[in-house]
């Protein structure tokens, strides 16, 4: 299954996925550790841990939450350049597994009836290859 992603704002990674990692990451900036609790418009981000630009995915296990100011003063600067308390922060989260369903049930909650418009979506603009007309 794959997924198609704009590549600039929030769309380049499923809803649910964003806010299971942030709820891995408890809603807190793994740099600063500035707590922003159920904020999502004001200020939390998901940062790539390896950069794209140094062949980084778009795995969980490659993504952070971090607060805006915090992403775009890393740039790319790799994360072993931060001081040991961050990348031991940073560490801690990434072994713990992100909960898709938890991530669901968030996303319902705070965007009403965004999953059941994307299910709709998919459903209408899929088709079956090699099915006889």
């Amino acid at each position: 299954m794959s997924f198609a992603y704009r590549n600039s704002g929030a769309d380049w990674i499923w809803r649910p996925r964003r806010f299971a990692i942030y709820e891995r990451d408890a809603w807190t900036c793994l740099v600063c550790g500035e707590s922003r609790a159920m904020r999502i418009a004001n200020g939390l981000s998901l940062d790539h841990v390896m950069p794209r630009s140094a062949g980084g995915s778009n795995e969980a296990s490659n993504l952070i939450t971090v607060c805006i100011p915090c992403n775009s003063a890393r740039c790319d600067l790799p994360v072993v350049d931060y001081g040991s308390a961050i990348r031991q922060r940073i560490a801690r989260a990434l072994r713990k597994p992100i909960d898709m369903q938890r991530g669901r049930l968030l996303c319902e909650v705070l965007y009403p009836g965004w999953l059941a418009r994307q299910t709709a979506r998919k459903r209408s603009t899929s088709f079956e290859f090699g099915a006889n007309a």
